[in-house]
């Protein structure tokens, strides 16, 4: 097992996906750097990359509003992953941030051929983000 894999087992919101999932994923994603004020993910576009934040800040933004900032351990862009749904916020690097990517197609690939480990690491980072923002469901997964 690799950097990647050892790097996704620390983060809070894969606590939750077996070894095999986080094996899965350390095989398909991409390290990607992205400097301060550079844009990870504009509100309104149909793209549908999905982030972990190894290290660094981001601000999350809808039209003109704060909604937020995320960090090590978190996922950006989950929605539009998950849902395919256009983006609902700019995500914005607040400091040099390191992510580990996970492009569509890949995600798309395991949805068919593994769906039950898809659902797998779908309901645990949509778990995490209910936790975390206080909330009973997050993306129609409950905490029961």
């Amino acid at each position: 097992m690799g950097d990647d894999f050892d790097t996704l087992r620390r983060l809070g919101s894969l606590a939750a996906v077996s070894d095999e999932g986080v094996r899965w994923l350390a095989d398909h994603v991409e390290a990607r750097e992205f400097g301060r004020g550079d844009v990870l993910i504009r509100q309104g576009e149909s793209t549908r990359e999905c982030y972990f934040i190894v290290d660094g800040e981001t601000e999350v933004r809808r039209d003109d509003a704060v909604l937020g900032f995320t960090g090590q351990g978190e996922p950006e862009g989950e929605l539009g992953l998950f849902l395919g749904s256009p983006r609902a916020a700019t995500t914005t690097a607040r400091t040099p941030v390191s992510v580990l990517m996970l492009a569509p197609e890949h995600w798309d690939r395991l949805c068919a051929e593994s769906p039950g480990l898809a659902e797998q690491i779908r309901v645990a980072v949509c778990q995490h983000l209910a936790r975390r923002f206080g909330l009973p469901a997050f993306a129609g997964v409950s905490l029961d």
